[in-house]
């Protein structure tokens, strides 16, 4: 009779899976303490804390890089900047003549210095034929004026559409609503074509009706809250 042959316990030898196992759970354990200080801790702090556990799991190296080499770990903090950084008050002046220039000058154009933002708002009468989203020819030089302008300084801009409280329902646009998101992104997109600016500095948006500067009680007060407004976000600009 020959020897029998000498088995394994079935399940003895895979114990090694358990190793794995304790890893999975400890990353699953990180992963939720992550989430619930993302939801209570200020932005730099959460972002030291995910570098270190990047790190301390070979995922980032110790200058901030990705273990490609290729993304940076500070990435999302990157602010948009000029390639040659201009002194801010220089800036500043030049966006008060800019806008006293264009008030003077052009009546249909209006222009304002905030704290935070400047606002160059184009009375949509004049920009737009009645109905819609196209920009009129008119406008072209004034646009290309900001756009020069907007390539001087560092930060975001964003475009808003407005509108009157008429209805207005037509098969392009159902509502005002879509009508000025649609005239926003033409004067974003015109911005990009033929003024150079960044796609990646602009954002458009659109309010309908629900942002007037004045009572929609007069033609002349409705003109007015037809419009689409450039706003230079000035966080930097002293």
């Amino acid at each position: 009779m020959g020897q029998r042959k000498n088995r394994q316990p079935e399940g003895s030898g895979s114990a090694e899976w358990i190793g794995t196992f304790n890893d999975l759970i400890t990353l699953l354990m990180v992963f939720f303490v992550l989430l619930f200080t993302m939801g209570s801790g200020d932005a730099e702090k959460i972002m030291k804390m995910r570098n270190s556990v990047m790190r301390g799991l070979g995922l980032m190296d110790s200058k901030g890089m990705g273990s490609s080499g290729l993304v940076k770990g500070e990435a999302a903090h990157r602010k948009l900047s000029h390639p040659e950084e201009e002194d801010t008050s220089e800036i500043s002046k030049e966006i008060k003549n800019y806008v006293s220039d264009i008030n003077s000058a052009m009546p249909w154009i209006d222009a304002s210095i905030s704290e935070n933002e400047v606002t160059i708002s184009l009375e949509g009468s004049v920009a737009f034929d009645p109905g819609v989203a196209d920009i009129n020819s008119k406008a072209f030089p004034v646009l290309k004026g900001i756009g020069k302008l907007i390539n001087r300084i560092p930060n975001a801009v964003r475009v808003e559409g407005h509108s009157d409280n008429v209805p207005i329902s037509t098969p392009k646009f159902p509502s005002n609503w879509e009508l000025s998101i649609a005239r926003a992104v033409n004067v974003t997109k015109y911005l990009i074509a033929h003024a150079n600016v960044s796609p990646l500095r602009l954002s458009a948006v659109g309010y309908g009706d629900s942002r007037p500067l004045f009572p929609n009680d007069t033609e002349k007060h409705k003109a007015k809250n037809r419009r689409v407004e450039i706003v230079l976000l000035r966080e930097d600009i002293k």
